[in-house]
């Protein structure tokens, strides 16, 4: 995919994600967001939600199935996704349907992550990771259609999630939309709270004549699994190397540009997610390694020959499963502007000087007041 072969890539991608099979929700995963870099979105949406639903159907286990688990390798069972998966599958179809202009099935997707976070019990340190961003493009849904209210409501559940990773846009849409739904000691605060916010304020005559444009930038290579060092059997995340770590957003008609800021830290969140995740599964395990044992033992009594064959290959099928959606990137950021009302040529850079182009959005028509949502994906 970085090599910017699309077409092979996703021909290839689309027979592996067309075919049932113990690994189709991976490959379902990563042609989905592959539709999504090549600004496929309806197509995206189709295998997003197909994803979706194998994850709920695989989700549940029969006790045929449960005992299998444990005597074979997790690689030799239908793949059920990990749990940082799980939840990305909703914050991409949030970020699908927020392109295409349709709040409402955005808001919709983000009710979802909600109810999974809470049926599912996350650990409080992976919510704290996930929810900002979820809670953040909800908001932005809200102001679309001018709920300022509800906008201010879940920019303020992104900031309680995690105040500590709370960016420079959180700050200023905290005090923006608590200004527009009427909270004016709210605002107030935000502007006492957050100093630095006070040079980015427009008066309201300024506000009421702008759109604005939201570029999403999925950034990097997300992590790759590797078999644990202390225990090969156990996946873990590793860290990609990227060479740069943000990109601008430049609308050279109205001489405007502006930073990227992270909204979510896809590699940190799914490391720490999986680690969190191992616990139960290092356990299942080594109840597998001793069923094991016990079943080699018994055929050893009745042939020793077929009793070392049976030890050996069960012994060889304990390794890590290291299967994954491959395709994340390894961080969600958004960059925001303010433009005239009008027809605007948008590109997305790797630099300040507008040079090394990632995307560009060639006459974007954009009306007053309207908030025109993009997408970009940097390798």
């Amino acid at each position: 995919m970085d090599g910017g072969q699309y077409q092979a890539a996703l021909q290839e991608l689309k027979a592996l994600a067309d075919k049932p099979g113990k690994d189709q929700l991976v490959h379902v995963l990563d042609y989905a967001l592959a539709l999504q870099i090549n600004n496929q979105i309806e197509e995206s949406n189709k295998y997003f939600l197909l994803a979706d639903q194998l994850v709920n159907d695989n989700d549940y286990y029969s006790i045929s199935k449960i005992t299998s688990s444990v005597l074979l390798n997790e690689e030799m069972l239908q793949y059920k996704g990990d749990l940082y998966e799980k939840l990305l599958i909703n914050a991409m179809l949030m970020i699908n349907f927020s392109v295409l202009g349709k709040q409402e099935s955005a808001l919709v997707e983000a009710k979802k992550a909600l109810n999974k976070i809470e049926s599912l019990k996350i650990d409080y340190r992976i919510k704290q990771s996930f929810l900002p961003f979820i809670y953040y493009l909800n908001a932005i849904m809200w102001e679309a259609n001018k709920e300022w209210d509800d906008a201010y409501i879940d920019y303020m559940n992104a900031y309680k999630a995690n105040s500590e990773t709370s960016f420079f846009d959180l700050q200023y849409q905290l005090y923006k939309t608590a200004q527009l739904s009427g909270r004016e000691q709210a605002a107030k605060k935000w502007q006492n709270t957050f100093k630095s916010i006070n040079n980015e304020i427009p008066t309201v005559p300024q506000r009421n004549k702008q759109a604005e444009i939201i570029v999403i930038y999925q950034h990097g290579w997300g992590p790759r699994k590797y078999p644990s060092r202390r225990d090969v059997i156990v996946p873990v995340l590793k860290r990609s190397i990227s060479q740069h770590q943000q990109g601008f957003l430049v609308v050279e008609s109205a001489n405007k540009q502006m930073k990227t800021q992270t909204v979510m830290d896809v590699e940190t969140a799914s490391i720490k997610a999986l680690e969190i995740q191992m616990a139960p599964l290092i356990a299942k395990r080594i109840a597998a390694i001793a069923s094991k044992k016990v079943l080699s033992h018994q055929v050893y009594k009745k042939d020793a020959g077929l009793g070392v064959l049976t030890d050996l290959i069960l012994s060889v099928s304990e390794r890590a499963d290291l299967r994954q959606w491959s395709l994340l990137p390894q961080s969600i950021q958004v960059a925001r502007v303010s433009v005239p009302p009008g027809e605007h040529t948008i590109k997305f850079a790797r630099t300040s000087l507008a040079k090394n182009i990632v995307c560009e959005f060639p006459k974007i028509v954009i009306k007053t007041n309207e908030k025109k949502v993009l997408n970009c994906r940097g390798f």
